[in-house]
């Protein structure tokens, strides 16, 4: 079948928006990463797990608790890319409790090593990937991780041993990324937008 002029000009522009939306991916994945790291800086081994900052989690609960996500969101990706039914945890709930059942003998620096090479992990799969849908990943990525940023900036500001979190700059980003202010009037959502063709997890 001979490819016409209209149809070759439709595959490129098909071509360069799918480009497009991996870097918009990417660069939200970075952005919200980081703000997620930041809030996490500076706060004393002594209160890192203590319980409280989100219902009965601490931030090393919350650090393993993020880790686990991204190692499914890794997983369930290569599902897809092999043309296979994504497959997330049928109980979101049962996820979260058996993962922090799991992780509960972590220490600090465990867990937040845990954190820092599973995400390593999923960033690396998906830039070495052609395409990256953002209904693939956002549920699990950059509209998961500033739900626990809120969290911990909300349990800091509440603590007054804990020094103010640090701002930092995203990798190839003109501003600053600050961490969210819980009183900013965003309301914690913790259910994210379902996409019509892929139901992400729940946190």
């Amino acid at each position: 079948m001979t490819t016409t002029t209209a149809q070759a000009t439709q595959e490129r522009m098909r071509m360069r928006e799918r480009v497009r939306e991996k870097e918009r991916v990417l660069r939200d994945i970075d952005k919200a990463w980081r703000a997620l790291m930041d809030s996490s800086t500076f706060i004393p081994e002594s209160l890192m797990d203590e319980p409280g900052v989100a219902g009965r989690w601490s931030v090393k609960d919350i650090l393993a608790h993020v880790a686990a996500w991204d190692r499914e969101t890794t997983r369930v990706v290569m599902q897809i890319l092999r043309g296979d039914e994504p497959e997330w945890p049928i109980h979101d709930q049962k996820f979260n409790d058996l993962n922090h059942m799991a992780d509960t003998h972590l220490s600090v620096n465990e867990a937040r090593n845990r954190a820092l090479s599973a995400h390593k992990a999923l960033v690396e799969m998906l830039d070495g990937k052609a395409e990256v849908r953002a209904d693939w990943v956002r549920g699990t990525t950059y509209e998961h991780y500033p739900e626990h940023t809120e969290d911990i900036v909300r349990w800091r500001k509440a603590n007054p041993l804990v020094p103010a979190p640090t701002r930092s700059r995203s990798s190839g980003a003109s501003a600053e990324v600050d961490t969210p202010d819980p009183e900013s009037g965003q309301e914690h959502v913790p259910t994210p937008e379902i996409s019509p063709s892929l139901r992400p997890p729940l946190r």
